[in-house]
């Protein structure tokens, strides 16, 4: 729901064409705070924050999202759902409920469509009611628990609507509880992907064994591809090299040992 309140904020935003002028301050004077009013972002940030928003929108706004947006019981968000509800919105619930409601083990389309459309009916009035505090929402009290910082709107519904309607208080509880947008988990979602597609949790013997072969493949053709870099280089070795084939820094020495030869020594006396 943080996309509408986006969009509700930036309607009244008003660009400031005063800008700071530096020239006559000191080396040592620090930079005078600016408020928060009057930050105003350049042409091409507003650019790139427009296209990403463009891009992205179709993703944050799901129809959980939009279906949460109409069900959220805190005051503000419902005025500013009555003045800013469009078709979308409206084709989201009904999508939701035949999803959810409407059993997928019917297989009379006539009884599938009677169905949804008595949910969806059924769904309007108890939002029409949940919105003018009418019938079961018309407590004073239970609005004024909706107001507090405290307050989750899934727990909400459970307590105050789940009971009392048919369709409204169980689709509210499953749209409000869910994860809908980003929120401060956003650098947990590489692990928590990792998790959910099962890359590393279900390694086997064989997939480990195939992932060596596939590292050993491509070391060894990593190092033949270095080998002929430094050939054409003309640096086919090293100082190391020459240490290992028992050469000074001179290259004067031995490639392979010599070998040992025993010999035998006979002294032929002559004797008299």
């Amino acid at each position: 729901m943080s996309v509408y309140y986006s969009e509700a904020s930036t309607e009244d935003e008003s660009e400031s064409d005063s800008k700071s002028d530096t020239s006559d301050m000191e080396p040592d004077e620090e930079p005078p705070e600016v408020a928060e009013d009057s930050w105003n972002p350049s042409p091409t940030f507003r650019y790139h924050m427009n296209r990403w928003w463009k891009h992205y929108r179709p993703k944050l706004l799901s129809d959980y999202v939009r279906v949460a947006y109409l069900l959220c019981p805190v005051p503000i968000v419902i005025e500013h759902a009555k003045k800013n509800r469009d078709q979308q919105d409206d084709e989201a619930v009904d999508r939701l409920i035949e999803k959810l409601f409407v059993p997928s083990t019917e297989v009379d389309n006539f009884k599938k469509m009677t169905l949804s459309a008595m949910l969806l009916d059924k769904f309007w009035s108890e939002l029409k009611l949940f919105r003018n505090r009418q019938g079961v929402f018309a407590s004073e009290k239970i609005w004024y628990l909706a107001q507090q910082d405290t307050s989750k709107a899934f727990d909400w519904h459970y307590k105050y609507s789940l009971g009392k309607t048919e369709v409204l208080g169980k689709l509210a509880c499953i749209v409000t509880s869910k994860l809908c947008g980003i929120g401060e988990a956003e650098h947990h979602w590489k692990s928590n992907k990792r998790q959910l597609i099962g890359q590393r949790n279900r390694l086997g013997l064989y997939k480990a064994m195939q992932q060596a072969y596939v590292s050993a493949a491509y070391c060894h053709k990593r190092s033949a591809k270095q080998q002929e870099i430094a050939s054409r280089a003309g640096k086919l070795y090293d100082d190391n090299e020459f240490s290992t084939c028992k050469f000074d820094a001179y290259c004067v020495g031995d490639i392979l040992p010599r070998d040992k030869t025993i010999t035998c020594i006979i002294r032929a006396w002559c004797e008299d």
